[in-house]
């Protein structure tokens, strides 16, 4: 590894260990694979002269990668050993991290054991008794919910100083490559609403010309039910997720007339784009009503990928 680029595994037991620095016992070994882009496929239609593309999604990401474990006191090679297998996890139910330090910041890729770690394994001297060489190696092969290396979420906030309706205007970013889902909290009581741009996506059809709503949702905004007392709310845009939560566990979305919200956060949007203000605003609140918006920073490399 350079002198750019530092990666630790961070272990689902609380553990940390530097896998460029080998005074730590544990040592990332030559190969890994699935550890820079995203995992992707593109969809074809078989047309008369060819073929005709339709679209794209991404898959899972599949990390490989091995490491070396050694230490000049077998005991203390097994030690380590036993730590680092410990910090992995049960196959399929504990999750770790790879965690990049770069002149891009840390990004983060969180991952599970999609099979049992190969120990021991690799090379002829490792099918004696361990403890002879106390130098051993320990194949993993991971899965990745999410295919995406991460940053700590960008983080907006604002409160009503005064009165019972105030407006907000942020200017957010998302300099990765991907497109992100926001998140908020809003505080009851009151009438929200949020941006819910477009970014010029072509997400959503129309029956008329130009058959998508790109152009029309250039402004959109989303209101959310009104929120009543203690019914402080979490807001996520993602369509994996539940959208609304009360914090009091009233049926806020269902209040909601299969309204939600429909575009993410377009990739590369730098703060002084045009298309970069993010507006929230409320009625019938209280003085100090509040509202905190997270942006995710996604990407799909360790390094770079960013405006």
């Amino acid at each position: 590894m350079s002198k750019y680029l530092t990666l630790f595994l961070n272990g689902c037991d609380g553990s940390r260990w530097n896998l460029t620095d080998e005074t730590e016992g544990v040592l990332l070994r030559p190969g890994p694979q699935k550890f820079i882009d995203a995992p992707a496929r593109t969809f074809w239609l078989e047309t008369s002269s060819g073929s005709s593309y339709q679209g794209m999604r991404f898959d899972r990401r599949d990390p490989v990668f091995s490491v070396q474990i050694y230490h000049p006191n077998p005991l203390v090679w097994a030690d380590i050993d036993s730590r680092f297998r410990m910090a992995l996890g049960m196959v399929g139910e504990d999750q770790f991290e790879l965690e990049a330090h770069t002149s891009y910041g840390v990004r983060r890729l969180k991952m599970r054991l999609l099979t049992e770690p190969i120990a021991y394994a690799s090379a002829d001297y490792e099918k004696k008794d361990p403890y002879i060489t106390h130098d051993s190696t320990l194949g993993i092969s991971a899965a990745c919910e999410n295919p995406f290396w991460e940053s700590d979420p960008l983080e907006y906030t604002w409160t009503l100083s005064s009165g019972s309706s105030g407006e907000v205007t942020w200017q957010i970013e998302n300099r990765g490559d991907v497109e992100v889902w926001w998140k908020a909290f809003a505080t009851a009581p009151g009438y929200w609403t949020f941006q819910d741009r477009s970014y010029g996506q072509k997400i959503y059809a129309k029956t008329t010309p130009p058959f998508n709503r790109a152009l029309d949702d250039a402004d959109r905004d989303q209101w959310i039910p009104t929120l009543l007392a203690g019914e402080d709310c979490s807001i996520d845009t993602d369509p994996d997720e539940p959208t609304l939560v009360a914090a009091n566990g009233a049926p806020v979305q269902a209040r909601w007339q299969s309204n939600g919200f429909l575009y993410p956060i377009r990739p590369r949007l730098r703060p002084t784009d045009a298309d970069a203000a993010f507006t929230a605003s409320v009625t019938g609140a209280n003085p100090g009503a509040a509202v905190t918006l997270w942006v995710p920073r996604r990407y799909t490399r360790p390094f770079g990928v960013s405006v």
